[in-house]
C-alpha cells in the first residue's frame, strides 16, 4: 500500500518514470496477497494510463513545421 501512495505521488508530480517503476514494484507485492484484487486492478489501470502518457510525450517531440517533420 506504500509503494502505491509513492507511486501516486511521484506521478502527480510528473515523474511519470518512477511512478510506472515504483506501481510495477506495488502490483508485484500485490500479486503475492491474494485479498488487494481492487487495488491490483486500480494499479494495472495506472500502468495503462501511464503508458498512454509516456507515449504521448514521447510523440510531442516531433513538431510539423513548414510541411517537414522535425524534432
Amino acid at each position: 500500500m506504500l509503494l502505491f501512495m509513492d507511486a501516486s505521488k511521484a506521478e502527480s508530480e510528473g515523474n511519470y518514470l518512477e511512478a510506472v517503476v515504483t506501481y510495477e514494484k506495488a502490483l508485484s507485492e500485490v500479486k503475492n496477497s491474494r485479498f488487494h484484487g481492487n487495488l491490483r486492478t486500480a494499479i494495472i489501470e495506472k500502468l495503462k494510463v501511464l503508458q498512454t502518457v509516456r507515449t504521448y510525450e514521447s510523440d510531442r517531440g516531433f513538431v510539423r513545421k513548414d510541411d517537414s517533420w522535425i524534432s
